[in-house]
């Protein structure tokens, strides 16, 4: 009988971990029911607390709540790239060379102590581990995955990522590229074995996005080309729907929350949340108990409205195609699948 491998996925807002059962992908559901886990973590003075119980307490813990972690593991950070990370987060952090460190303060112990991304990384990484060991009721402590990595993490980024799964408790047999699990997942370099295959792979993030063209021949993959870009993300979106929010509360109360950090994440969690529910139904109610200065904020958001708020954004979405193939010199139509 062949041991069960498991593929791991960590990007800067989720994180997943899959399994191949009767030749298909299945993507497992952590404890909560939920095939992706928020890749958040918070410390407080006795635990760590990893996906969606953390990412709440970024309105109350913000400062011991950490988020966007994948993107310290790259080894080629530049300096604005550092700046934004010390910008978008609330945790107090240390810049050297080598790594950025974040600094918890624990209140009752009154003493602040340091990790690094790679620590943050295992943290979320054992969470899956414990998904994986209780989806196949296995005792045995060395569990087999594939790590995936963007294109664009270079040798020592990928060391750092094989370092936090190790330490998390996994065996990694192979690192292998986003785009290409893909396709992998979908079985496309099999089911076409003679034939040259192009196929466009996107991506669409929290913080950014990625386009990459890959050329199959004979079931291998080899990548033509690939754009990052942080231009487009997922987050785009959901502050356009917390702007309008926004004018609503100024429109109706006149009130101006943007100076209260709490009221503005208890708005955007509000945000997430409706845009999930859109996905499934014509509309949703939008309710922030205690918004701001204790007015209970209630407002509905029809799938219409919504999609005439984003639809600007979305067209310069699709900016990191346009570019891949104007870069590589491929037509539209010399792309077989997507």
């Amino acid at each position: 009988m062949s041991k069960t491998v498991f593929g791991l996925y960590l990007g800067n807002s989720s994180a997943s971990i899959g399994i191949c059962r009767d030749g298909k992908v299945e993507i497992l559901a952590n404890e909560a029911g939920d095939r992706v886990t928020p890749a958040v973590v918070t410390f407080s003075d006795t635990e760590e607390v990893v996906g969606a119980a953390a990412k709440s307490r970024l309105i109350s813990q913000a400062k011991n709540t950490i988020i966007k972690n994948k993107r310290a593991l790259n080894t080629e950070l530049t300096e604005t790239d550092i700046e934004t990370i010390v910008r978008e987060t609330k945790v107090d952090i240390a810049t050297s060379k080598d790594m950025i460190e974040y600094k918890i303060s624990y209140q009752e112990s009154s003493r602040v102590k340091a990790f690094n991304p790679i620590q943050v990384a295992t943290l979320i990484l054992k969470t899956l581990y414990g998904i994986a060991k209780s989806a196949i009721h296995s005792e045995d402590e060395t569990i087999d995955c594939v790590l995936l990595a963007p294109v664009f993490f270079n040798h020592e980024s990928r060391k750092r990522v094989r370092k936090a799964a190790q330490d998390a408790g996994w065996n990694v047999l192979h690192v292998i590229n986003e785009p290409c699990a893909a396709v992998l997942g979908y079985n496309i370099n099999t089911s076409q074995p003679e034939h040259n295959v192009k196929v466009l792979v996107y991506r669409c993030g929290g913080i950014s996005c990625d386009a990459t063209i890959i050329d199959i021949q004979h079931g291998l993959l080899s990548i033509v080309d690939s754009i990052h870009s942080t231009e487009f993300g997922g987050e785009k979106i959901v502050k356009k729907l917390v702007a309008h929010l926004q004018e609503e509360i100024q429109r109706k109360y006149r009130l101006d929350i943007s100076d209260s950090h709490r009221s503005v994440a208890k708005l955007r969690a509000a945000a997430e949340t409706c845009m999930h529910v859109l996905s499934t139904l014509q509309s949703s109610n939008v309710f922030v108990e205690s918004l701001y200065d204790g007015l209970d904020f209630h407002h509905n958001v029809s799938r219409a409205r919504f999609e005439s708020l984003i639809g600007g954004l979305l067209t310069s979405f699709v900016q990191p195609i346009e570019d891949v193939l104007s870069r590589s010199n491929i037509t539209h139509d010399q792309i077989n699948k997507v």
